[in-house]
C-alpha cells in the first residue's frame, strides 16, 4: 500500500484519485485507513488534488464503515444491476437474504449521513454501477427509472466482460451483440426523453 501511493505520487498530474475496488474492499478496511492517512501526509509536500474512490457491493458494509467513509470524504460506488428481480439473479446470496434490498438500505443510509452532514445531495450521493446480463435486456426502463428514482444521476449500461465469472457461464448470463445493442438504444432513446422532459440523467 505504501509503495502504491509512493509511486503513484511521483505522477506529474495535479489531480490523483486512488480508488478501491475488488472483489470487496471494504474487507481490508485497515489498508484503505492506512493509504487514506498515508495520502494526507505525502500530499502536505505534493500540494496535489486527491480523491479516493471506494466501489463497494455493500455485502461488509456496517454503520461504523460507512461513517469513515463518509467523514473521511471517500467517493462511494455500488453494484446496482436494476430491479430486485433483476439484481437478485445476477447476484444471488447464498445466505438467501436479498441482495437488492441490502443495496437499497445501505444506499438511503449512507445518502442521509451527507444529508445529515449538511452536505449538497447533488453533489454528495451514492452512485451506482449496472452489469448488463440477460435477465437485464427486457427491463431497461424499469432499470433507467430506479436509477432516477434513488436520485443517481447518471447510469453506465455496462455490457459484460468477456472474462471471469462472465467468460464461464456465458451460456446462461450472455447475449449476442445486436440483442446488447437493442437493450442500449432503447434505454438510450428513454434517458434522451427524460433529459427533454427536465429530468437529470445521463
Amino acid at each position: 500500500a505504501k509503495g502504491v501511493v509512493d509511486l503513484a505520487m511521483q505522477s506529474t498530474s495535479p489531480y490523483i484519485c486512488f480508488e478501491y475496488t475488488g472483489g470487496e474492499p471494504v474487507i481490508n478496511l485497515d489498508v484503505i485507513k492506512f493509504m487514506v492517512e498515508y495520502v494526507k501526509e505525502k500530499n502536505r509536500y505534493e500540494k496535489k488534488i486527491v480523491e479516493h474512490s471506494v466501489v463497494t457491493n455493500m455485502t461488509y458494509m456496517t454503520e461504523e464503515i460507512a461513517e469513515y467513509l463518509v467523514e473521511n470524504d471517500l467517493w462511494i460506488c455500488t453494484s446496482l444491476d436494476g430491479i430486485e428481480e433483476v439484481h437478485n439473479w445476477n447476484r444471488t446470496w447464498k445466505k438467501g437474504s436479498s441482495a437488492y434490498q441490502n443495496v437499497l438500505k445501505w444506499i438511503k443510509y449512507i445518502n442521509q449521513l451527507y444529508i445529515d452532514r449538511g452536505l449538497d445531495p447533488e453533489l454528495h450521493h451514492v452512485d451506482a454501477l449496472m452489469t448488463t446480463t440477460r435477465k437485464n435486456l427486457p427491463y431497461w426502463k424499469e432499470t433507467v427509472d430506479l436509477y432516477v428514482g434513488l436520485g443517481i444521476r447518471n447510469i453506465h449500461l455496462r455490457p459484460l466482460n468477456p472474462f471471469g465469472f462472465a467468460a464461464k457461464t456465458a451460456r446462461m448470463i450472455g447475449y449476442s451483440m445486436e440483442e446488447y445493442m437493442e437493450f442500449y438504444q432503447k434505454a438510450l432513446a428513454y434517458i434522451i426523453e427524460l433529459n427533454k422532459q427536465g429530468v437529470q440523467i445521463m
